[in-house]
């Protein structure tokens, strides 16, 4: 064998022994392993499930959607309805006005008993306006939701009585109401005003507002409405507001003379003269005013 032929097999020969030494199989082996096992920080993967504190939030809409949804109506409502009296011996028929949304919610209110005048019957302040008057004030905030029984008065002096021991009880177990003087008011257009003065004043208890508007008082009163004033409690006492036209043959009579009355026995009360006569033109006019009055203690 020629000596360039053997020096070929001897090298070929010794580079197959070097790749099956122990030495250089090491050296992948080595490699595969620290390739194969991830380092121990990645097997802390907790920062993966901080998310879950992110799901609260999402949660939270769904709770949002069991209250009932607000009432959005703005007229309330004008229902007829009656009591049996049994101090006249008769029903009495009245008018109810009901705020907006009085059916949609639970809630109590407070109670304005309005009396009609002479000729007049329960129907006498629906027809001024007096529900679309406090449908609007109620709905631009400036009065609170209340109610407005307006109860047919007969020519029977025993209906005081029956205002205030049988009607009022009665509204306050069929409607919703605050049944305390607080919330609650007595008033009257014309001979209206003067049933006013003789509930207001023979019964102080349960109300806390007497209003008398373009007032008649009876004649039959003059004297007895000193004794009422001096008889009412001063805890018992009454706000008290008067207004009259200026041209109404009453305001000399019976608005001025009970305004200087109960200036003499020092009773605090408001006294207003005013452009007008004694007509449902002024009464309407004025409606306005003298809810604002009423209900200015009912303000939250």
């Amino acid at each position: 064998m020629p000596r360039g032929a053997q020096f070929g097999i001897v090298v070929i020969a010794f580079f197959m022994v070097a790749c099956s030494s122990p030495a250089y199989a090491g050296i992948p082996a080595t490699t595969a392993v620290t390739a194969t096992v991830p380092p121990p920080p990645t097997l802390t993967s907790t920062p993966t499930l901080t998310p879950t504190p992110t799901q609260t939030p999402t949660q939270t809409p769904t709770s949002t959607l069991s209250p009932t949804p607000a009432c959005h109506d703005f007229r309330g409502k004008v229902a007829s309805d009656e009591i049996d009296s049994l101090t006249l011996g008769k029903a009495i028929p009245f008018r109810i006005y009901l705020p907006p949304c009085y059916h949609a919610q639970t809630q109590s209110y407070p109670v304005l008993y309005l009396i009609h005048g002479l000729n007049m019957d329960e129907s006498a302040w629906d027809e001024l306006g007096i529900d679309e008057v406090a449908d609007a004030l109620i709905a631009s905030d400036d009065l609170p939701p209340f109610i407005i029984v307006m109860p047919r008065a007969p020519d029977d002096s025993r209906f005081a009585d029956s205002v205030a021991l049988e009607l009022l009880p009665f509204i306050d177990s069929h409607y919703r109401t605050l049944p305390d003087r607080d919330h609650r008011a007595v008033g009257g257009m014309s001979r209206g005003g003067g049933w006013a003065v003789r509930i207001g004043f023979q019964h102080p208890e349960p109300f806390g507002a007497m209003g008398l508007h373009s007032v008649a008082v009876f004649y039959a009163d003059e004297n007895k409405v000193h004794r009422w004033i001096a008889d009412v409690p001063d805890e018992l006492a009454p706000r008290i507001y008067i207004d009259i036209g200026e041209s109404d043959p009453l305001i000399d009579n019976s608005a001025r003379w009970l305004d200087e009355t109960l200036t003499a026995r020092g009773f605090a009360h408001e006294f207003h003269v005013r452009p007008g006569g004694h007509t449902s033109g002024y009464w309407a006019k004025h409606l306005p005013e003298y809810l604002r009055w009423y209900t200015g203690a009912w303000q939250p």
